[in-house]
């Protein structure tokens, strides 16, 4: 689905389109720079933590790993550093738009780092990332003062487990928490005069709970099979404020004031098979997520102590959205060359409704929405030495879908579009392997239109930057991972 333009007093649509951000805090370097398709060790951990028994310092020339793989036993540390760590990271965003306002994630610091421990039967692990941004402009002329500041700040924690559990079935689990918040503010004062005070943004927060297994059906052959939920709150905020000389409020309006439950559940499954100079992954899955107010106070101001509200909740039916996707993966090896490949299908399907009060009006807003998304993707690992190999890919997603929003006051109204969006993603990495270590850099950049990211199976609204030439350094990403 894309961004969806929003017409006036569309209360069901300013919720659908709240942005889940989520921060992905810890993909490798080599999972970006293979479009999502390599893994290393501490991406099992975080997808598919049933594989943490079986995972292995180096990154095999296969898609996931297999039995006898893990080879010696020990303590695994992982550390990530980009300055667009957004984008280089993994998030696949650049910015995240609130209300026609923005927020540049470009030059945005990202650190993340995680442990595990692996033993010959039971395997866990936990991680961290931080990504925070902070700019703010300050203009002074005489006795006039205006001042611009964006926040950006991310918080992800996780912890898997995984359990070899016979020679033919591993089982794994995942915890995780994550809360987030991105924030607009500016001021215009005139010293014994007065001025006026402004600030919009997201925040969220919520954890998410992964358990499953895979079996082994053969030395070739596996399936995997997962269950997820995951759970949290988010609020929409814009605030104006009137300022006295002495800098005390006046007087307030909330033009946006929108808090939201989430709750996604999601069944994935996967058939794995290994070939003599390669392996092939099919999966399929489904997702739902239910979206719902948590409040009815969605406009109003406050003036001298008084509240007066302009625009209340009086009822609503759950925005819900639906997903049902399947894809394959593929990874083919030949002499010093590995050639991999992606494909994915999702169909998408959205509706909701609220009745607000408005002014004394009231107001019925029905959606319903439908798209449909393509992501191919093809990359190349060239083992240069020994030690050293290179990789690249190009990802491309194509997106097509119409959305409908119907209005009911004493008539009723539509609003109906088609639209289609055409994004791609691309990039380069380095990899060095020296006995215990593997250090990765990686190099990625965007083109494209607005669209919606599916992580997990909960719709990310992102919206991905123009094409660029040259080398921009906050697109560069380094990791290091120590086995012992």
């Amino acid at each position: 689905m894309a961004l969806l333009a929003t017409p006036a007093l569309a209360t069901t649509r300013d919720a659908a389109n709240a942005s889940a951000f989520q921060f992905q805090f810890n993909q490798s370097v080599l999972r970006d720079t293979s479009g999502g398709i390599l893994f290393n060790i501490f991406d099992e951990a975080q997808k598919r933590p049933w594989n943490l028994p079986n995972g292995n310092v180096d990154s095999l020339r296969q898609l996931s790993p297999w039995k006898g793989d893990a080879g010696e036993n020990g303590n695994y540390l992982n550390f990530l550093v980009g300055n667009g760590g957004v984008n280089a990271a993994g998030n696949q965003l650049n910015t995240i738009f609130t209300d026609g306002g923005g927020f540049n994630f470009s030059e945005a610091g990202t650190f993340a780092g995680g442990f595990v421990n692996q033993t010959e039967n039971f395997t866990y692990s936990f991680d961290i990332g931080l990504l925070t941004d902070e700019h703010n402009d300050i203009n002074e002329s005489g006795s006039f003062t205006s001042n611009f500041g964006t926040d950006i700040n991310g918080l992800g924690l996780g912890i898997s487990v995984g359990w070899e559990l016979n020679d033919k079935w591993n089982l794994g689990g995942r915890l995780e928490y994550n809360d987030q918040e991105i924030s607009s503010n500016s001021m215009n004062f005139t010293t014994g005069s007065g001025g006026s005070r402004s600030d919009f943004g997201q925040e969220a927060d919520g954890i998410k709970l992964k358990f499953g297994g895979r079996n082994f059906i053969s030395d070739d052959r596996s399936f995997d099979v997962a269950l997820s939920y995951a759970t949290g709150d988010m609020g929409v905020f814009d605030r104006f404020e009137s300022l006295d000389a002495s800098m005390n409020v006046v007087s307030s309006s909330i033009s946006d004031n929108i808090n939201l439950s989430n709750d996604t559940i999601g069944l994935h499954g996967a058939y794995n098979q290994r070939y003599n100079n390669g392996e092939l992954r099919i999966f399929g899955g489904y997702y739902m997520t239910e979206r719902s107010f948590d409040n009815n106070d969605l406009e109003f101001t406050t003036s001298g102590g008084t509240v007066t509200p302009e625009r209340t909740l009086l009822g609503s039916d759950d925005i819900t959205w639906d997903q049902f996707m399947v894809g394959a993966e593929g990874l083919c090896s030949h002499g010093t060359s590995d050639f991999f490949f992606g494909a994915s299908l999702a169909l998408n399907d959205q509706d909701g409704s609220t009745t607000v009060d408005n002014f004394g009006t009231v107001t019925t807003e029905s959606i319903d929405d439908s798209s449909t998304q393509l992501d191919l993707v093809v990359g190349y690992r060239e083992h240069l030495t020994d030690n050293f190999r290179a990789v690249a890919f190009a990802h491309g997603v194509y997106n097509d879908g119409s959305f409908e929003d119907v209005f009911t006051t004493t008539g009723t109204s539509r609003d109906e579009e088609e639209w289609t969006t055409t994004t791609t993603r691309y990039g380069i990495g380095l990899e060095w392997v020296r006995g215990n270590l593997n250090l990765m850099l990686s190099y990625t950049e965007l083109a494209g239109a607005n669209d919606i990211t599916i992580i997990d199976g909960l719709p990310i609204t992102t919206a991905f930057s123009g094409g660029r030439t040259g080398i921009d350094t906050s697109d560069l990403t380094v990791s290091a991972t120590l086995h012992w």
